[in-house]
């Protein structure tokens, strides 16, 4: 950094401290950022602080709570009377909303990162507003082209400067897990909600059945009942485990053979990426984001289009009869593809953008 430069202090604000990937960007960042010279924290809306380093709870009960409003304009007050410029980075909807408002007047660069290729928030009565918001942003960054696209056609020329940062997954090393002889082990790891297709892999592997050793889907959501409910009715008692939310991600990836990710959307994937950089490969759906991420990494990826849980199925019996040597021959193209996704360039990126940023606002010109 330029020694006559502004420091950036920067507050990044979700929704909840754990829940995908957008709350992982936020922790990481907050994480790993002071590093780098820059003064972070997070701000999450509802729940608790998780236990993580620089991460406080707003402490409402849900992130629609209109007191957030006040709550964050609070936040921001402080922060500027010990910097002479605030960078507030929000992800997701509605700390995008909240944040617009509660940065009225105040000497706030407000950036925002765009994680999905579909939010549900998109309906046609929601446009008008939405593209007043994102018009009033700094910038804007995607998470892969796929979902610049998707913002860009939402937006039309309502977008605000628009860059892609990939996202950094947490790379953990090969397991060199023996292969699977015959039978895998799946696992698929994510939110459980509808986007995430963990209803269509529950019947890809019911098809797949005597090729499937165990199957565990690790995460949390509001759909868990409903895949409970579908795993029984499919005759998977004892084959599939709810895990339920995990800090012990890696251990999970170590134990499968085959990470599922048969999303209907995804504006990345960052537990594709782990699970390549164990040397796992991975069979995920054909779609804008997801795609982007494995199209490098040859046959250790196999994707499928959403929503077909034979040809996922087929899959599954493809890697399960795999001969020793081919399975094993997979590991080296996965762990190369993931080592193009790790954290240290998503912080080096983002971190040169707020000092830029934070420069124009007060005057450096330090680019």
């Amino acid at each position: 950094m330029h020694p006559s430069a502004p420091r950036p202090s920067v507050l990044h604000v979700v929704p909840t401290a754990r829940a995908g990937g957008a709350e992982a960007v936020a922790t990481t960042l907050t994480a790993r950022l002071p590093e780098r010279g820059i003064e972070t924290e997070c701000v999450v809306l509802h729940g608790t602080d998780g236990g993580l380093p620089g991460v406080r709870s707003l402490g409402r009960r849900r992130s629609s709570d209109p007191r957030l409003v006040a709550d964050l304009r609070r936040c921001l007050r402080v922060r500027l009377e010990a910097a002479p410029c605030v960078i507030v980075h929000t992800h997701l909807g509605w700390p995008l909303y909240h944040v617009r408002l509660a940065a009225r007047g105040l000497n706030v660069v407000h950036v925002h990162t765009e994680h999905s290729t579909g939010n549900v928030r998109r309906r046609p009565v929601l446009r008008p507003f939405e593209r007043r918001i994102y018009r009033g942003l700094a910038t804007a960054f995607a998470v892969s082209d796929g979902v610049e696209r998707a913002l860009a056609a939402w937006l039309g020329d309502a977008a605000p400067p628009v860059e892609v940062v990939w996202n950094g997954a947490q790379l953990h090393g090969p397991c060199h897990r023996a292969p699977p002889d015959g039978r895998v082990r799946l696992v698929s790891v994510g939110s459980l909600t509808t986007h995430k297709g963990f209803d269509v892999a529950l019947e890809a592997v019911a098809l797949a059945r005597a090729r499937v050793e165990a199957y565990r889907l690790v995460g949390e959501g509001p759909e868990r009942r409903a895949l409970e409910e579908r795993a029984a009715s499919l005759g998977l008692d004892g084959v599939v485990e709810f895990v339920g939310w995990s800090d012990a991600v890696a251990a999970h990836l170590c134990w499968a053979h085959v990470l599922l990710a048969p999303s209907r959307r995804e504006g990345f994937g960052l537990a594709a990426v782990e699970a390549l950089s164990t040397g796992m490969p991975v069979i995920a759906s054909s779609v804008d984001g997801l795609a982007e991420v494995l199209v490098g990494a040859g046959p250790a990826a196999r994707l499928t289009a959403p929503d077909d849980a034979a040809v996922l199925a087929t899959a599954i019996d493809a890697i399960a009869a795999l001969p020793a040597e081919g399975y094993r021959a997979l590991e080296a193209p996965a762990v190369r593809q993931a080592e193009r996704f790790g954290i240290d360039a998503m912080v080096d990126r983002y971190a040169e953008r707020y000092r830029v940023l934070t420069a124009r606002r007060v005057g450096g010109g330090h680019d």
